[in-house]
């Protein structure tokens, strides 16, 4: 699967040109980061919220392959604290289960942590074809945008 490589910049996701042309990733990366971060801001990945997801759900069939973005939701609706990084990582969790949903990955998992005041950083490691494969995502704030 190829996809256009998106990365964490100060402006969240952004895109990168090589001589003229989209950088593209051949792994899970890209899909991982719109898990994590690429749902609309105001669905917050309950019912309550359902009409407000993001437009291309509509049109996508699969439900597993919608984007709702509950780690977004918690990373900005809940106080930075460290007692609050299990519930960053049970949503990342949640928003990663279609990867061994659709038999891509026979397990994902997803570790938080906070490397710097209201910052968390997300790990992510996938079990693909038998191996052990890390997603490292960078440093992203945490609270009210």
């Amino acid at each position: 699967m190829t996809d256009v490589q998106i990365f964490q910049s100060q402006d969240d996701g952004d895109i990168r040109l090589s001589n003229g042309q989209v950088v593209t990733d051949d792994g899970l990366s890209s899909a991982f980061y719109l898990s994590l971060f690429g749902g609309n801001d105001d669905d917050d990945g309950t019912e309550a919220t359902l009409a407000k997801q993001w437009w291309g759900n509509l049109i996508e069939g699969e439900p597993t392959r919608r984007y709702r973005s509950r780690t977004q939701a918690v990373l900005r609706g809940l106080p930075a604290t460290t007692a609050n990084l299990r519930k960053v990582e049970a949503a990342a969790n949640e928003d990663l289960a279609w990867a061994t949903a659709t038999g891509l990955a026979t397990f994902v998992g997803a570790r938080a942590r906070m490397p710097a005041l209201r910052t968390v950083q997300l790990d992510v490691f996938a079990e693909i074809d038998g191996e052990i494969v890390p997603f490292q995502f960078p440093p992203i704030p945490w609270g009210p945008q």
